[in-house]
């Protein structure tokens, strides 16, 4: 017999499995638009553009479900690209700082909070995306899709 307790968990469980299918499907559909498709085999795996194909396939997405994903991601790179060259800027300026024969301990504390928040700028920008993305697949879609992300995830 089941326990309150145990069924918590369980229901905690499935919506954490749930979120991180959803975010794979969102992080998936980045990457296929966001350009960073490129040979990501180092382990001679496939790459990105066959696990994004494998998370939609698996889902059951329509080709005019995956248009509008890609729109999704396609809007959205621009803003992408520009946050990911201010982290880049700001982790070329901390390392500039640790370098120098002077330590600004204050300097350094800044390029850290500035660095910190633009992270928290691309996250948010993710974020709408995960949204954007999943309001584009049905709820059985989006648990297919999360079912596919966790088994890549935690496949050999």
């Amino acid at each position: 017999m089941e326990t309150r307790q145990h069924k918590e968990l369980v229901g905690r469980s499935s919506r954490r499995r749930s979120w991180l299918g959803l975010m794979g499907v969102g992080l998936a559909a980045a990457l296929m638009v966001g350009g960073i498709a490129r040979a990501d085999r180092m382990g001679g795996g496939p790459g990105p553009r066959e696990h994004i194909k494998h998370v939609l396939d698996a889902a059951g997405a329509t080709p005019d479900q995956r248009a509008q994903i890609k729109s999704v991601w396609e809007g959205l790179r621009p803003q992408l690209h520009a946050l990911r060259q201010q982290h880049a800027d700001a982790r070329t300026k901390m390392r500039q700082a640790f370098a120098a024969p002077t330590l600004d301990t204050a300097g350094i504390e800044a390029l850290r909070k500035q660095s910190v928040a633009i992270m928290d700028q691309i996250s948010s920008v993710m974020t709408q995306g995960f949204l954007k993305t999943a309001q584009i697949l049905t709820p059985e879609q989006r648990q297919k899709a999360a079912d596919a992300f966790n088994d890549e995830i935690h496949a050999p």
